[in-house]
């Protein structure tokens, strides 16, 4: 983005309030970014591969956790959770050159939710809409019991 983009959007968009941030390339790593959604439920949190080019989800394989170290994902999410108190979103994180994580777009309060059953393409793996509709349930079901 140069400054040219950044005067033409706050032309077309005349308002006093904006949220920057620098640019971000992730690591790529077999022709695929290193870029995760990860989607908070009620405490919990999963992990998921996203290509930001294609849209294509997949689950990380135990392997791939431990090798990228994925604790911190999760760990970054937790803080945005404590920091905005939401229940149920999700954010996109990416892995830089330096071994950086940098949160894209830290809060999405209208999850994607579409599976793969329904979209092959470009759905959410099966297993974890399961878990999150399971987990959504549980911590519903938690706040009408108070």
């Amino acid at each position: 983005t140069s400054e040219k983009d950044l005067a033409r959007s706050a032309a077309a968009w005349p308002d006093r309030h904006y949220l920057l941030q620098r640019r971000i390339v992730p690591l790529m790593s077999n022709g695929e970014p290193v870029y995760f959604r990860a989607f908070h439920v009620f405490g919990s949190v999963w992990c998921c591969w996203w290509n930001c080019f294609t849209d294509r989800y997949r689950l990380p394989t135990l392997v791939e956790e431990e090798q990228l170290a994925l604790t911190p994902l999760r760990d970054i999410v937790g803080r945005v959770a404590e920091l905005t108190g939401m229940k149920f979103f999700s954010s996109e994180i990416a892995l830089t050159e330096p071994g950086e994580f940098v949160l894209i777009d830290y809060v999405n309060d209208q999850c994607h939710m579409l599976s793969q059953s329904a979209n092959p393409q470009m759905g959410v793996p099966n297993e974890l809409v399961s878990a999150i509709a399971r987990r959504l349930i549980e911590g519903v079901s938690q706040m009408i019991k108070r």
